[in-house]
């Protein structure tokens, strides 16, 4: 057997003139399976890792959320003032809350306040509203989710200090519209 100077030794330092063309079409197909089972092996890897990484981020996030809502403080509620009810009584901070008394025609339910006190309070809630079309009577209540609520201008009153005026924000048909209610005036108002 003679050895050609001319080739380059292959992988296993026999020159690659002593093997068939077969061989070295197997030999070939052999190395190029390799790479790709080292890039898929790669890939693999790296798709584990950032797996791992999101799932670990995602941790990372709800401890972040949870430590957040661990360390805020309580909101202070200022019991002291409250909202008058048709039934001539305060509450503070009500889930449900009729605001038209003559006909029960506008209230909030579901509220959520997120502050109480003697600058105002403000949450959200649904607002419910008859809208009276074609008439109060013949047409149901209409109810906004999300709505804004916000209390304004604490008053002394014959029933303690309570909020006198009321603005709630909804949206109708995607625009924007704002329900006023003052209840200076009103007898329960007056010292």
């Amino acid at each position: 057997m003679v050895v050609s100077t001319s080739s380059a030794p292959g992988s296993d330092g026999i020159a690659e003139d002593d093997h068939s063309p077969e061989e070295l079409l197997f030999r070939e197909a052999r190395r190029r399976q390799r790479r790709r089972r080292l890039i898929w092996a790669g890939f693999f890897v790296l798709l584990l890792a950032m797996i791992g990484y999101g799932a670990y981020g995602e941790r990372q996030a709800l401890n972040g959320q949870q430590k957040a809502k661990d360390s805020k403080a309580t909101p202070v509620v200022d019991r002291s003032i409250g909202v008058l009810t048709c039934k001539d009584t305060t509450v503070v901070e009500p889930k449900s809350f009729v605001i038209s008394c003559a006909d029960g025609n506008t209230m909030l339910t579901k509220t959520r306040w997120i502050r109480w006190g003697r600058d105002g309070a403000a949450g959200t809630t649904d607002f419910a509203i008859n809208l009276c079309n074609p008439s109060c009577f013949a047409s149901r209540m209409s109810f906004f989710p999300g709505s804004m609520v916000l209390l304004s201008r604490p008053m002394t009153t014959q029933h303690g200090i309570l909020f006198s005026e009321m603005v709630v924000r909804y949206r109708v048909d995607g625009k924007l519209a704002t329900f006023p209610m003052s209840w200076k005036g009103e007898p329960a108002f007056e010292k």
